[in-house]
Order: structure tokens, then sequence, then C-alpha cells
């Protein structure tokens, strides 16, 4: 039985440089109430929106999901991968102590964005908008 509540520091084990992505309202609850510990498929009812049980219409897809389903996450992805690197949500009580130097902090969001540029003073990273991001890769393709 797990009997701790604390946070596991994976920092020692993502493959460097990572992509932080931050994204302001992240921890707002899902709009649906789902679940945002649901995987993909269960919090989409298998890929493909579900009626509610009153017959109102298709339910709404919970926030993780449809981020990861935009534009923005997918060029994220795609850096990591062109740097050979990981990709990880940035949520600031758990990762602000795993940023080093060479990672990249795709910010979405004037709250983010000061978070990138404060984590700029400690070390050398990039720090870049969601839609720089997207041009950037586009330019590339």
């Amino acid at each position: 039985a797990w009997y701790s509540n604390n946070a596991i520091d994976i920092g020692p084990y993502l493959a460097k440089p990572t992509v932080f992505l931050s994204i302001d309202g992240l921890s707002d609850p899902a709009p649906d109430g789902a679940d945002e510990g649901q995987d993909d498929d269960a919090a989409t009812g298998g890929g493909a929106a579900t009626a509610a049980p009153n017959d109102a219409g298709p339910k709404p897809v919970s926030f993780p999901v449809a981020i990861k389903r935009s534009d923005t996450y997918v060029a994220a992805v795609r850096r990591a991968f062109e740097l050979s690197g990981s990709l990880k949500i940035f949520k600031l009580e758990e990762d602000a102590q795993s940023v080093r130097d060479n990672d990249v902090f795709v910010y979405i969001g004037d709250k983010s964005k000061r978070v990138g540029m404060a984590l700029q003073h400690s070390a050398d990273i990039e720090v870049v908008s969601g839609l720089e991001l997207r041009r950037s890769i586009k330019s590339n393709t």
C-alpha cells in the first residue's frame, strides 16, 4: 500500500535538455469535472465525444486532454525530440528545482512568461512563447 502523498522528484531521471511547457490556468479543474488523472481514452470516451446520460450533447473534453491535442503541445513534443530530450508539463511547486542550463521553457500566458523570465536568472534557458515555438517548428519543416 502507498503511505505517502509526497511528490516523487523525477528531475534526475529526465532526459536533458528538458522542454518545459507552462500554461496559465493548468491547475484549474477540468471544465466537465472529470478526473484529471484519467487517461486520454477514459477522459474522452474512447477518443470520441460521448453523449451525457440525459442526451444533453457531447461531453466536453477535459482541460489536460485538450492541451495534448493542441498545436503548441505537438510543437513542444517535436522540439524535445529534436533535442533528444524530454517534455514536462511545468508545475512551479514541483519543477522549479529541475530547470537546468540548456532547457527550453515554453509558456502560454502572462503568468507563465513571468515564471520563465525569472528562471532565466538561475539557469541559461531558452524562454519562448507557444506561438513562437509553433512558428519556428513550421519554418524548419
